[in-house]
């Protein structure tokens, strides 16, 4: 069955299924458990803050797999996760959906806000500190694109620098933190290789 599939978002988002599908792929290839529930995958979603209402969505994507009683959970956490954090971001100056975070509520740690792009990036699928990895490992890539269009002298091997600055938000054992960095690495990798070819 297939897994839907959504996007409003322009060219560049497009992108970040294949960022998280190959930073998963790495994960599980190094034998990390990224999921309680057997689920390899979720929502990737991308908004724009509005202070005193919803949030924009600009991008929602299917990465990976997950099973379809699945959807309908992983969708909403990927939302609720961004809902809720751009209500804190303008009353609280909250960073990530985890410092208002209630699990006995299903509120879950996941989204992030880039102050620098004025985006919040939300996963939703796996274990509550990969959702945050995989959302700053897609505002990493965000950032050097942006900066990249903005006709700085922005290159890929910039991403790990980026992500470097955030990765002290996840709240995840050493263990896991060397596992995200290697898999953010292996992303950075991967795209040099497929740039380098053209």
């Amino acid at each position: 069955m297939l897994i839907p599939y959504l996007t409003s978002g322009g060219t560049e988002y497009k992108l970040f299924k294949s960022y998280t599908e190959t930073a998963i792929d790495v994960l599980l290839s190094r034998k990390v458990e990224i999921s309680n529930t057997g689920s390899t995958g979720g929502y990737q979603s991308v908004f724009k803050p509005c202070e005193g209402k919803s949030p924009i969505m600009e991008y929602l994507v299917a990465c990976g797999n997950f099973g379809p009683d699945q959807y309908g959970r992983f969708f909403y956490n990927s939302f609720e996760k961004s809902k809720r954090l751009n209500d804190h971001i303008f009353s609280d100056g909250h960073i990530t959906s985890g410092q208002s975070a209630n699990p006995d509520q299903m509120e879950f740690e996941g989204a992030v806000f880039f102050k620098e792009l004025n985006r919040i990036f939300s996963f939703s699928g796996v274990k509550a500190e990969f959702d945050l990895f995989l959302s700053i490992l897609s505002g990493s890539f965000n950032s050097y694109s942006q900066a990249k269009r903005a006709g700085e002298s922005a290159t890929l091997e910039d991403v790990p620098r980026i992500f470097s600055q955030k990765i002290h938000l996840i709240p995840a054992t050493k263990y896991q933190l060397q596992n995200m960095s290697y898999a953010m690495g292996q992303v950075v990798e991967k795209e040099i290789a497929l740039r380098d070819k053209k």
